[in-house]
């Protein structure tokens, strides 16, 4: 019961986002992942599919942020990677 209040709750945070926000994006990642736990699988997709629309609008209107972004998701423990060098 409370995990179904979870998804509701997500739902009315990611609808009450800015439209094409990435806080709405992160919301619906969120949704969808409370939903597939849920076993709402039906409903999952929809939700991570507008997510990563919203994504890569943000990428192709910030073609420049995708690099502080990198940096941002690596872990503190990764080096940071140098130029020439292969992962």
């Amino acid at each position: 019961m409370l995990a179904g209040l979870g998804a509701e709750v997500l739902q009315r945070l990611a609808d009450g986002s800015v439209p094409g926000s990435g806080e709405r994006a992160g919301r619906l990642n969120d949704l969808s992942v409370r939903l597939a736990d849920l076993g709402r699988r039906e409903e999952a997709p929809a939700a991570i599919e507008d997510a990563v629309t919203i994504r890569r609008e943000l990428a192709r209107a910030r073609p420049d942020a995708g690099a502080a972004l990198r940096v941002l998701s690596r872990p503190p423990w990764m080096p940071a990677a140098r130029p020439g060098l292969r992962r």
